[in-house]
């Protein structure tokens, strides 16, 4: 049994696949912002206080060079590292955000 998640055009299942791209575009951001946010929690929950002030550094590099992409890799390389769930955690937390939009439409 795969493990891995399955394509789904959410918009589409919800009804919202005649929105205009730009509606469309905006609630992918937002939903992907809001997986992100769900799981950067859940590996702040896991991390030591010194990995979580590591992390919090990296972060604050990325968010001040948001157009260098080794800040982005540097965070990445961390989590890679330190949190050997990640890939996990964005698959539950992808699956429970579709989840409520689907229980909610």
């Amino acid at each position: 049994m795969s493990t891995q998640p399955q394509p789904i055009n959410l918009l589409e299942e919800v009804g919202l696949s005649d929105l205009p791209k730009e509606h469309k575009e905006e609630l992918l951001h937002e939903a992907g912002e809001a997986i992100y946010n769900a799981v950067m929690l859940r590996v702040f929950d896991l991390l030591p206080n010194a990995q979580q002030k590591e992390l919090v550094a990296l972060l604050a590099a990325q968010a001040d060079a948001p157009d260098d992409a080794s800040k982005a890799e540097d965070v990445a390389a961390f989590l890679e590292k330190n949190v050997p769930d990640f890939a996990r955690f964005m698959h539950e937390e992808t699956e429970s955000l579709h989840k409520r939009i689907r229980d909610a439409s």
